[in-house]
Order: structure tokens, then sequence, then C-alpha cells
């Protein structure tokens, strides 16, 4: 399915590189009226031009994660997720720094379109190395996650509970409200500076990096207590933001929004699943960074007259990992006394009211 996909839109390229002057740049004829709404004229432009390329796009890294763990049973293919976002880090970075000011538009559009086609070689080179007949080759060893039960029959692993997968998007809900909030925050209430964005977008893709490429990375004794002293400093600059620098403002938000993605996406990667659930577990994240846009976006506007969903972050957070730590046996927080976690909730509701 996913070959014919490809070639579907290597097709579809083809075609408007005929017709147009490069395959994702439209002609003028395009162009939207000024006299109505644009919405929906460029909505039907970009379907029209990068719609089923785009669609292919954002669904390689789970499954080209899916195929690796089948053709190497045994090894985790999460460290994929972290060179993803890294790809994604290095772009987001390196566009507007260095490729739009060596290339004119029309000479990206081509580049672009051709390398497009390269990807959609690589991906079929991938799909033409996994076994044939569709299901996976005999193993070296045990895979991970599987148990043998029988002669040659491997069980999957038991399915993850309820429970966990509501932390999933739970905690990635989390990690996009606050990628958001604190973005609007720094670039509407501190400072509109050009470029300003790129510094809480990166701190969050930089968050998943270190998160899913080693287990080793994300230390609890560092990062929640890192969370805690970001929380505090954060609500320290909302309450007093006329008197701080402008530099040091930036600062704490920056250094907020990353401890705070830091412990949701470091606890999201240690409640990952095994690979046989592994494109669940990505859509449930997805689904979580949708809410949290929506959160953001739609509904706090909507719902409140002042500037909260920074706050609902920040507790939504905390609330969160203070779940984790009590469901994990290995956690600091499961074994004090059950009044422990009533008390810093109580102390993080009543800190602001404090300032």
């Amino acid at each position: 399915v996913h070959i014919v996909l490809l070639a579907s839109s290597i097709l579809w390229l083809a075609y408007f590189g005929r017709i147009w002057e490069t395959p994702i740049t439209a002609s003028a004829s395009w162009k939207p009226d000024t006299h109505t709404h644009p919405v929906l004229h460029i909505l039907a432009l970009l379907a029209v031009s990068i719609g089923l390329p785009y669609f292919i796009l954002s669904s390689t890294a789970p499954l080209l994660q899916n195929w690796y763990g089948r053709r190497f049973p045994g090894v985790s293919p999460y460290r994929l997720y972290a060179l993803s976002n890294l790809g994604s880090l290095l772009a987001l970075v390196g566009y507007p720094f260095l490729i739009e000011w060596l290339l004119p538009l029309r000479m990206q559009a081509r580049a672009w379109s051709w390398t497009f086609f390269g990807f959609a070689l690589c991906c079929g080179f991938c799909a033409a190395r996994l076994p044939g007949s569709g299901e996976a080759e005999p193993p070296a060893s045990q895979p991970e996650g599987l148990s043998v039960s029988g002669i040659g029959h491997v069980e999957p692993p038991a399915r993850p509970a309820t429970g966990r997968c509501l932390l999933w998007v739970g905690l990635a809900a989390c990690g996009s409200t606050m990628l958001l909030a604190a973005t609007n925050q720094i670039c509407l209430s501190v400072a509109a500076v050009p470029f300003l964005w790129l510094v809480p977008l990166s701190l969050y893709l930089l968050s998943f990096i270190i998160c899913f490429h080693s287990e080793r990375w994300y230390q609890r004794g560092v990062f929640q207590p890192a969370f805690a002293l970001g929380a505090a400093l954060a609500g320290i600059a909302l309450y007093h933001e006329t008197n701080l620098i402008l530099l040091a403002e930036i600062g704490i938000h920056s250094f907020a929004l990353f401890a705070c993605c830091m412990v949701c996406h470091g606890e999201l990667a240690r409640l990952k699943p095994a690979p046989h659930y592994l494109t669940s577990f990505y859509l449930l994240i997805a689904v979580g960074g949708a809410l949290g846009g929506v959160l953001v976006s739609l509904l706090a506007t909507a719902l409140f007259s002042g500037y909260w969903e920074y706050h609902l972050g920040l507790w939504g957070s905390a609330l969160l990992v203070l779940i984790v730590l009590w469901r994990d046996e290995n956690s600091w927080l499961y074994h004090c006394p059950s009044w422990l976690p009533i008390l810093i909730v109580m102390a993080a509701c009543l800190f602001p009211l404090a300032l």
C-alpha cells in the first residue's frame, strides 16, 4: 500500500511539474480572490500541490520504525525517532538561515521535488528488504517484548493498559500545550523579535531527541528538580514581568519549557511499549499533540478572559508527573506517605497566590 502511495505521489508531482513552473508552486491562476475569504482557497491549493506528498512524509517515521522492528527483531527501533526529530530540527534551523538565502524559491521547489523522488526510491528499497510473504523472518534471538509459547509459536506482548495509553496522550498534550503557550508568551507578551519562535520549537524537538535517543539521558533526579525550579521561576516571571530584564524573562520561559518538555517526554519514553505496539504509541502521541494545540489555539481563547494556558500547562504537567511517579514502583514517590502528593499539589496551587 505504501509503495502504491509513493508511486502515486511521484506521478502527482510529475503531472503538476508539466503544467506549473515547478511541481509544488502553483500558477498565477491559483491566486486567491482578494474579495473573498482566502482560507478555504489556500487549503485547497495546499491539498492539490503538496497534499499527497506531505501525507506520505508524515507517515514515514512510524512506518519505517515498524519495518525496522520487523527486519531486525530484538533491536529497539525507538532511537530512530530521535534521529527523525534531529532531522526536523536541522531543517527548521537551516532553512531560514541557509537554504532561503542561497536558493531562489523556484530552485528550492525543484530541489525539494527531486529530493522527494530520491526519498521515494529509498522507501521502496526498504520495503523490498522486508520478507515478501508478509510474515517476519525467523529471528536469531527472541524479539524484545515477545514470549514463546509452545513449539515455534511466538505470542505478542500484552496490550498496554488503558491507563497507560491515557498517560501517553496526556504527557504529549502537556508538552504541546507548553510549547504553544510558551511561544505565545515569549513572542507576543515579551518581545516581537524575528525568528524568536525558533527557540521554543527547537527546545521542544531537542527534548524528544534527548529522551528517545537513550534511556540514560533522562535522569529523574536531575530534570524533575529542574522542572520544579523552572515552574517556580516562570510563576515569578509571569507575575513580575514588568520588573525583569528582557533577556532574563526569555531565558526563564525557555528554561521552564525545556525542563517541562524533558520531564513529559522523558516519562513518555519510559512508558513506551514493546515495538509490537509502536504505531499505536505514535498515534496516541499525535492525538495528544493535537489536543494541546486545540486547547491553546481554540478552547483557551474562547473560555478564558486572561492568559491561563501557560499556567494550565505547568499544572497539568506537574499533576501527570505525580501520577506517573505514584504508579511506578521504582520511583521515590511510590514509597512516600500518601499525604505527600496531596501536599505537593496544594503547594503548587497556592504558589501563585503567594506571589
